[in-house]
């Protein structure tokens, strides 16, 4: 009995020094980030040009993520556009700082890069840290005017509507051209404009008659007076289903019936599923790591931020940026090769 009691109480004694340990190891991981980030600069590095919606979240969130981040760093904002958002992928996964004082906002089709490009690109979505994405997007369709060729999507069905676009690579330019190769449409897409600014105004001056946006840019700014006057009309939605923001517009995966188109149109908007997608290097602390993560889901679920957010238009949905990269690089090769075929102009 002796010798039952006398281990009972080694056992006990071993749990309540274990137990102190992992208080005392937690008590000093959270000292130990709180000395890391208090009076330090913390980089954001924004992979768009100022003033458009990448910028605006970004500018808008920092305050909350170093309000909930131990330390309380200040954040300051580094504008790097170049690449369509891959200059700044690549600096997280090869030359930036690998200490947690470097956070990287993405552009959502810096996803999708690595598997389409014809070029190897300099980037893997699996190998960098997740901190999370912000919301989901998606984009639309829209024409503009009072009698504008078409106001349904079954109307724009009928007619080769004139499409305005960017770069042969950017959404705006890549969805409708699926939606021609995949859903039947007859858009007549000119690509090339420099900007997108440069497309609104062809749009305004009838040079084309429609146009891809993504759903929040059109509640805002230039569009988004053009909707309180009745001019602009959406007529279809890139999204996997259809936004409850605009619940009567029909998606295109609607028309999309073909087993391997819908793979392919899948494939190509899982991106929007991360919306505001943010990042760290690969290799910084794990408690550092553990913290910034718990900053970010802290600060999205923070009232004033959400109220922040809806004074331009959006909303806040978090997603977990990790296991969508996973599923975009896990896509098997053979309908990678069909997507990059149907995607020649």
């Amino acid at each position: 009995m002796k010798n039952v009691t006398t281990t009972a109480l080694r056992i006990a004694s071993l749990v309540a020094s274990v137990t102190l340990f992992a208080a005392t190891t937690g008590a000093f991981a959270q000292d130990s980030v709180e000395q890391f980030y208090k009076g330090r600069v913390v980089t954001m590095q924004i992979g768009a040009a100022g003033g458009g919606s990448a910028d605006i979240w970004a500018r808008t969130f920092a305050p909350f993520l170093t309000r909930h981040l131990p330390g309380n760093p200040q954040i300051i904002y580094q504008n790097k556009p170049g690449a369509g958002g891959l200059t700044v992928a690549h600096d997280m996964m090869e030359n930036a700082p690998r200490d947690g004082s470097v956070i990287g906002t993405l552009q959502r089709n810096n996803f999708i890069a690595p598997l389409l490009a014809e070029k190897t690109i300099p980037f893997d979505p699996t190998k960098v840290n997740h901190l999370g994405s912000l919301s989901r997007e998606i984009q639309v369709m829209f024409t503009y005017g009072k009698n504008p060729k078409a106001k349904t999507l079954e109307e724009a069905m009928k007619i080769p509507l004139k499409v305005g676009g960017t770069a042969v690579t950017a959404e705006n330019v890549t969805y409708p051209l699926l939606a021609n190769k995949l859903a039947g449409t007859k858009f007549d897409i000119v690509h090339g404009y420099a900007s997108t600014d440069d497309t609104l105004l062809a749009v305004e001056r009838g040079e084309v008659d429609a146009r891809a946006s993504s759903y929040d840019s059109t509640l805002r700014g230039q569009m988004g007076d053009w909707r309180k006057d009745g001019l602009l009309h959406v007529f279809m939605q890139f999204g996997l289903e259809r936004d409850p923001g605009i619940p009567d517009v029909p998606s295109v995966m609607e028309h999309v019936t073909d087993g391997d188109a819908r793979s392919i149109m899948r494939l190509m908007l899982l991106p929007q599923e991360l919306g505001r997608p943010y990042i760290t290097p690969p290799g910084i602390p794990e408690d550092r790591l553990a913290a910034l993560r718990k900053a970010f889901i802290d600060a999205a679920n923070d009232p004033e931020f959400h109220a922040a957010v809806e004074k331009f238009g959006a909303s806040v949905d978090l997603v977990d940026g990790e296991k969508m990269a996973a599923e975009i690089m896990s896509t098997p090769p053979e309908l990678v090769a069909k997507t990059k075929e149907l995607l020649k102009p």
